[in-house]
């Protein structure tokens, strides 16, 4: 993540001045600059696949959305350094979603091999479980999205947005097929119940495993945790700040919601 000088007090470092994410996402609304963000470098990668093969045999990389990051890309030519058979050890998968949604993937990986199975049967599995995992999110300034480019929308529409957003209108996002899409507008500003309505829609009923993220919006997202669990009898694995990279182009105030239904 790219920090502007304008997120640095006067006298101060910019990481001094930046160590929590509240004191970000404060600085971004204050000013109108906005953070940028860049996949970590392949090297990084390999670095960590060399310490971990000496440590394991095999291991898995769970590798956000490649039409989101160039992070999969990254992890793909780190893993293509290696020469056999190390490199066949090395396991990068594009989980075609992000953060929260990322979340409920890792853990269900983790599962899996609690149950004992090899990474080429978790492999396998996690192409089929990742597209049930459903991830909608509430943006508080859509803008972020849009200057970010992971909302395919004219930079121009930006302002324009954001004073609709400010006049009681929410644009609710969702993610599908690896990309961030505009999903719906509602009227309203209670975020945990317009974003708690939808995924209650997509449930149909059934009971959730979820994870909660929210970018300097803890209360919403507690709010929406105690509705999901009352209506839905919901399974609330991790309520939590999305990473930095990930605040930086939702903006501050961002609620999400990543799920999947429970098999009974």
């Amino acid at each position: 993540v790219n920090l502007p000088a304008a997120f640095s007090e006067p006298g101060q470092g910019r990481e001094e001045d930046a160590r929590t994410l509240e004191n970000i996402y404060k600085k971004m609304r204050q000013t109108k600059e906005i953070p940028t963000t860049s996949a970590p470098a392949f090297g990084a990668y390999f670095n960590h696949y060399k310490r971990a093969l000496e440590r394991a045999d095999k291991i898995l990389v769970l590798a956000p959305s490649s039409r989101l990051s160039g992070a999969y890309s990254q992890a793909r030519i780190a893993r293509s350094l290696f020469k056999k058979p190390a490199k066949n050890n090395v396991f990068v998968f594009d989980c075609f979603t992000f953060d929260a949604a990322e979340g409920l993937v890792a853990m269900k990986a983790q599962e899996l091999i609690s149950q004992g199975k090899n990474t080429e049967e978790i492999v396998e599995f996690l192409k089929t479980f990742c597209p049930r995992v459903k991830l909608f999110g509430t943006i508080d300034d859509i803008q972020y999205l849009i200057h970010g480019g992971r909302l395919k929308l004219p930079k121009f529409l930006a302002p324009a947005i954001s004073l609709f957003q400010k006049s009681s209108f929410r644009m609710v996002v969702e993610l599908k097929d690896g990309k961030i899409k505009l999903y719906k507008v509602r009227l309203g500003v209670n975020l945990p119940q317009i974003l708690s309505e939808e995924v209650i829609k997509e449930a149909q009923g059934k009971k959730i495993k979820a994870v909660i993220a929210h970018s300097g919006n803890q209360k919403a997202a507690e709010e929406l945790k105690a509705i999901l669990e009352k209506k839905l009898l919901a399974e609330i694995a991790c309520l939590s700040q999305v990473s930095l990279a990930v605040g930086a182009h939702t903006g501050p105030g961002a609620l999400i919601a990543a799920f999947y239904t429970i098999d009974k």
